[in-house]
C-alpha cells in the first residue's frame, strides 16, 4: 500500500503519518525541498520514528500510488492547477482525494478527468491522533472510492463519518460552527 500526500502545511505531515502508522508506504510531495524535508521528518517524528519520504512534485512520485491525498491551500483554481498536473501521472486505479474543509467536492473535481475515482478525505486536527475522518463523496464519486475511503480509515483506526450531501464544511464543521453560534 502506497500512499503520497501532497502538501507540507501543518495538515500534511500529520495525515503522511496516519497512514504510515497504519503500514502504509507514504511519500510527502511538495513544492520546496526544504519545506518538503522539513514535513517529512515531522510525519517520521509523529509516526514514532515509521518512515515518512520527502518527494518532488513529478511523474516518478505518483506513479505507483494507491492513494494521494491532497493538502495544499484552501483556493480552487490552486487545487485545480494542482490536480490537472497529477492526475495523468497516477495509476489509472489509484484514487485521488482532497482534505479540503472549505470547499464543496463537486467544485474542487472540476479539474479532474476521472471524477469517479475522487472524494473529499477531510482529517480533523490533529490528523494522526484524532478518532475521526470525513469522506465526501462529489456527485461523480463511485461507491468504490468510497468505500476504498472507508477501508483506509479503518486500518487508521478512525471511524469514518460518510457525508450524504457535498456541502461546505461538512459535518465536523457544520457542528463546531453551530455550536460556536451558540455560544
Amino acid at each position: 500500500m502506497h500512499a503520497v500526500v501532497v502538501g507540507s502545511g501543518s495538515m500534511g505531515p500529520e495525515i503522511a503519518a496516519a497512514l504510515a502508522a497504519a503500514g502504509w508506504s507514504v511519500a510527502l510531495a511538495g513544492r520546496f525541498p526544504a519545506n518538503r524535508d522539513v514535513a517529512a521528518a515531522r510525519a517520521t517524528e509523529l509516526a514514532g520514528g515509521l518512515p515518512v519520504v520527502p518527494a518532488a512534485i513529478d511523474a516518478p512520485t505518483f506513479a505507483e500510488a494507491e492513494l494521494i491525498v491532497e493538502t495544499i491551500v484552501e483556493d480552487l483554481p490552486t487545487k485545480h492547477q494542482l490536480l490537472a498536473r497529477i492526475e495523468p501521472w497516477c495509476h489509472p486505479k489509484a484514487i485521488i482525494a482532497t482534505n479540503t474543509s472549505s470547499l464543496t467536492i463537486s467544485d474542487v473535481a472540476g479539474a479532474l478527468t476521472h471524477r469517479d475515482r475522487f472524494a473529499g478525505f477531510h482529517f480533523l486536527k490533529p490528523a494522526h491522533q484524532t478518532g475521526v475522518v470525513e469522506i465526501i463523496p462529489g456527485p461523480a464519486t463511485a461507491a468504490a472510492t468510497t468505500a476504498f475511503l472507508r477501508d483506509v480509515a479503518d486500518t487508521m483506526g478512525k471511524t469514518a463519518l460518510v457525508a450524504e450531501r457535498d456541502v461546505p464544511g461538512f459535518i465536523w464543521n457544520r457542528i463546531q460552527f453551530a455550536v460556536l453560534r451558540e455560544c
